[in-house]
């Protein structure tokens, strides 16, 4: 199930970076972004993570939505 992050460093003059649950990975967009628009320091996105823990995809998020955990905490 994918976590809801945050772009902290855009990737245009270097590896971007992500803040997911306190946590910073490397954003490798070839690899690992999966929407139509550029990354944008501040947008919100979902990050799928392999079973290693890494991330593998990143998609940006509808910015109207909630968190997902406001979400599951209503259900």
């Amino acid at each position: 199930m994918p976590e809801r992050g945050m772009i902290i460093r855009e990737p245009r003059n270097g590896p971007g970076l992500l803040a997911v649950n306190g946590k910073h990975y490397a954003l490798d967009v070839d690899a690992m972004w999966r929407s139509k628009v550029a990354p944008e320091v501040g947008m919100p996105v979902d990050v799928t993570f392999n079973s290693d823990g890494a991330p593998e995809s990143v998609q940006c998020t509808d910015r109207t939505q909630p968190e997902r955990k406001t979400v599951f905490k209503q259900l």
